[in-house]
């Protein structure tokens, strides 16, 4: 579906054109990928910007399904996993994972988070593991990431937006930026 809107709105379909800026809110702030989210920003920009490099678009477009297949084709299991968990164990879980969005300067480690939820390390671990296909920390990094790229987006500067995520210092902010979204936080930026 997105694909095909994308396409129409290289194309200069006012009615998609509409359509894409009055929901753009909406998808960059669905459970997209970080650089799905920046290519549409990439593209919006190009449009908002009169800039009609229509070979430009259509790479932006290409990158932003490569992403997409991506991420769909990353969910896909190939073997059947038991999902046995316990209804309160994921309440408790799902309750402290919706809590995290407003402490993210401050994320807990993993005993802290284990200790929030009244729950041992091991079996929190496991649970974690089982219900998002990841580790605790993979998923904490994820977090900082995604809210350190709305930062930089936002024309914030790079040493802010270290400390705004949590770290302490910038340049383990821009090493750990780097290694998760393989480009440097200045890129983003300029």
């Amino acid at each position: 579906m997105i694909i095909i809107i994308f396409v129409s709105f290289l194309l200069g379909s006012p009615e998609i054109t509409s359509f894409i800026n009055s929901t753009k809110s909406i998808y960059l702030n669905s459970d997209t990928s970080i650089k799905s989210r920046l290519v549409v920003k990439q593209i919006l920009e190009l449009k908002k910007n009169s800039i009609n490099h229509t070979s430009i678009l259509e790479l932006k477009t290409i990158e932003l399904v490569y992403y997409f297949l991506e991420n769909v084709f990353s969910r896909v299991s190939t073997s059947k996993k038991s999902l046995a968990i316990h209804p309160n164990d994921l309440i408790k879980v799902n309750n402290f994972i919706n809590s995290l969005n407003t402490i993210i300067d401050k994320l807990p480690t993993l005993a802290e988070a284990s200790s929030l939820i009244d729950m041992s390390e091991s079996k929190f671990q496991r649970l974690f593991k089982k219900i998002f296909r990841k580790t605790y920390y993979s998923y904490i990094l994820d977090i900082r990431m995604n809210y350190a790229l709305e930062l930089l987006m936002s024309r914030m500067s790079v040493s802010q937006v270290a400390l705004e995520t949590g770290y302490s210092s910038v340049s383990n902010f821009t090493i750990a930026f780097k290694r998760h979204l393989k480009f440097l936080p200045s890129e983003v930026t300029s």
